[in-house]
């Protein structure tokens, strides 16, 4: 049960085959991309994800972030996203949004986290709900699917550099695309 990270199926469905071409991409875009983080995503072995490189690798790929961050519950089964609409004021800057949409204090949530074993800082929350979160962990994204039932893709979203959401290509952890309707209109 955890965090799986997808980057070999969304890098593929982009048409980039290798970890120096998405550096190089990523480079394109003005996205440091230090290989050895890139390897360490690649084979789902990184603890914090760097923030900007979220967006980086859904930018490039044009992937949204559920395509390639995957919660496995611990029967195995992997969490689809729902991908309920972004509001306005989310679209008017790029960038990766987390949309915790939390009720309760942020001593509640961090106690709820607690109650599952899941050490996070409240400065953790408050820098992701207020979008200056620099490194994403994998242990506290593990953590809000399990305390609010949504998977990663439901509350990680990235909007490009113009105002648009990047949308789900519907990648399953398996490598297979599931179209989903919204995306064949």
């Amino acid at each position: 049960m955890g965090i799986v990270l997808g980057l070999e199926a969304a890098m593929y469905y982009s048409g980039i085959r290798k970890q120096k071409d998405l550096i190089k991409r990523l480079e394109e875009i003005n996205i440091s991309a230090e290989p050895i983080v890139i390897n360490h995503i690649f084979h789902n072995t990184i603890k914090q994800l760097p923030v900007h490189m979220i967006y980086g690798i859904c930018a490039v790929t044009n992937s949204s972030p559920g395509d390639w961050i995957k919660f496995v519950d611990k029967n195995g089964i992997e969490w689809v996203d729902k991908n309920p609409p972004l509001d306005k004021t989310a679209l008017q800057t790029s960038g990766i949004k987390f949309l915790l949409n939390r009720k309760g204090s942020v001593k509640q949530f961090t106690q709820g986290l607690d109650a599952h074993q899941i050490k996070i800082s409240s400065y953790t929350l408050r820098a992701a709900e207020l979008h200056t979160l620099k490194r994403l962990p994998l242990e506290f994204v593990h953590g809000v699917c399990i305390i609010t039932g949504m998977s990663p893709g439901d509350w990680i979203r990235a909007v490009d550099s113009n105002g648009n959401e990047i949308k789900t290509k519907g990648i399953r952890l398996d490598g297979t695309i599931v179209r989903k309707p919204e995306l064949n209109d």
